[in-house]
């Protein structure tokens, strides 16, 4: 089988040396480097906008291809010719990946950030006016949008692309994508109702949806959790013991949304800045370092862990004002860092739901008084900070051996 692989919303780096310091540019390549060693038969094939490396240079299996190593510069000047005309744009870019996209024979999609036109199509409600999506959402969403459609169109039925969805923030709103998915592979279970332009495709709506408006159905879109935050850490993530040479307490956050309840600017100030952590990094507006009056800086990805090992304690926080679960509790379990729980963290308990009852108990706290007691406990009692570090790594040990996501991924994509 050949596998189309594909981030929209942005351009996948696919080396180690190009990931980003907020986050979250190491999944796809990290996921598509554990896919592809555990299913060798099949060809997995790079479809969306990447750096252009050739994959065996990097590391990854020889059943990986990347059609774009040879298109360096190519999209550049295709923004340069097609100008304001997004609907030249998009056909010239999906020309790019037509013919390998339509050999495939399954697709795996990360969700990220985009729109819900992502090339121009009739406006809701004013089927003679097209849309004017953002250039971004042209150039890194929209043909690889239409090449699903594509794809899909040959056997609406038997073809299904996987989607993926690690981000709260870019939930599955699309509506230039002509058929609703199967489901979304992602960090916590909900359900949400989103439009899809039929593009003028005959057919009565499928089961969960309905016709909003002629030429657009209204589709519910059901989210399961995956313990899809944990295919962004490799299995041999380094286990630091050595407490005495921690300090009490550190955090590694990045702001998110500013405008939610349980937004991380207020966690910061009663849960965090009392116990003067030895160090805060990530990601952060000036104007909320000016009001937090701390000076906060992000430090590069392959630092994280062993950044998180000069601490014994940390704490891990709704992400966007959510209940998802996130990459940072397994990242401190791999390396031996207690990882404390904010009381609406992880909301559906996803992430110690199968855990010893001890850790789970150690690891929710309630209160900031809470925390600080444990905090101090764990200073003056490196037996008990040495019980929890095992019994945590152990359990990331049992959920990177179960591959829940990729399981999952390999049998929604029929590999």
């Amino acid at each position: 089988m050949r596998v189309g692989y594909a981030k929209i919303g942005r351009a996948m780096p696919l080396a180690q040396a190009k990931w980003g310091e907020v986050g979250g540019d190491n999944e796809p390549p990290i996921l598509l480097d554990k896919l592809a060693r555990m299913y060798p038969q099949h060809e997995f094939v790079i479809i969306g906008r990447n750096s252009g490396e050739n994959p065996q240079a990097i590391g990854l299996p020889a059943n990986v291809t990347n059609p774009w190593e040879d298109l360096k510069g190519v999209p550049r000047t295709i923004h340069k010719e097609c100008g304001d005309d997004l609907e030249k744009r998009t056909a010239m870019m999906y020309e790019l990946i037509a013919e390998p996209a339509a050999s495939l024979d399954a697709f795996i999609v990360w969700a990220g950030q985009h729109g819900t036109s992502n090339q121009p199509i009739p406006k809701v409600g004013a089927p003679d006016e097209l849309t004017k999506p953002q250039e971004s959402f042209v150039n890194y969403a929209g043909f690889i949008i239409r090449a699903i459609n594509d794809w899909r169109a040959v056997d609406p039925v038997a073809r299904r692309e996987v989607w993926l969805c690690s981000d709260v923030r870019n939930y599955l709103k699309c509506r230039d994508l002509a058929l609703p998915p199967i489901g979304v592979l992602a960090q916590f279970d909900w359900h949400k109702t989103e439009k899809h332009y039929r593009w003028n495709t005959p057919g009565q709506p499928w089961a969960g949806s309905e016709w909003s408006e002629p030429n657009v159905w209204s589709s519910r879109h059901d989210y399961h959790y995956a313990r899809l935050e944990l295919v962004g850490i490799r299995p041999d993530t380094s286990f630091y013991l050595s407490p005495e040479l921690r300090n009490d307490f550190g955090m590694i956050v990045n702001e998110n949304r500013a405008y939610v309840s349980n937004d991380r600017k207020s966690i910061l100030k009663e849960w965090v800045l009392p116990m003067q952590p030895s160090f805060i990094h990530g990601k952060w507006s000036d104007k909320s370092l000016a009001e937090l009056g701390v000076d906060i800086q992000p430090t590069p990805w392959e630092t994280i862990g062993a950044k998180m090992a000069q601490v014994r304690c940390t704490l891990t926080t709704p992400a966007s004002g959510s209940g998802w679960a996130t990459a940072k509790p397994w990242e401190c379990f791999a390396s031996g860092t207690i990882c404390f729980f904010h009381p609406d963290y992880d909301s559906q308990d996803h992430i110690l739901a199968d855990a010893p009852p001890e850790l789970h108990q150690w690891l929710r706290v309630d209160t900031p008084a809470e925390l600080k007691q444990r905090i101090d406990m764990l200073s003056a009692d490196h037996a008990t900070w040495e019980w929890l570090a095992r019994m945590q790594r152990a359990h990331f040990d049992k959920a990177m051996a179960e591959s829940l996501a990729e399981q999952t991924i390999g049998r929604w994509a029929g590999l």
